[in-house]
């Protein structure tokens, strides 16, 4: 019998994880390594500090929008 053989663990990136949608995903990449983005910590349009935060990373699930845009 061949011996199964485990896979690393992905490291995958949240921006806007704090959010509705976030929060359930989040849950549902319970098998996944999983770091969570929000504001003030990443601002996601300074494209310098979000190449940094997210650096070593395997994947990245953009969330992140401003709910404070006035109508």
């Amino acid at each position: 019998m061949k011996k199964q053989e485990q896979r690393p663990i992905l490291k995958v990136a949240i921006t806007g994880g704090k959010g509705r949608i976030g929060t359930v995903l989040q849950k549902d990449l319970k098998d996944f390594q999983v770091k969570s983005f929000d504001f003030p910590e990443l601002d996601v349009r300074n494209y310098e500090d979000l190449v940094k935060k997210i650096s070593g990373f395997d994947a990245l699930i953009h969330l992140a929008w401003n709910s404070q845009i006035e109508k």
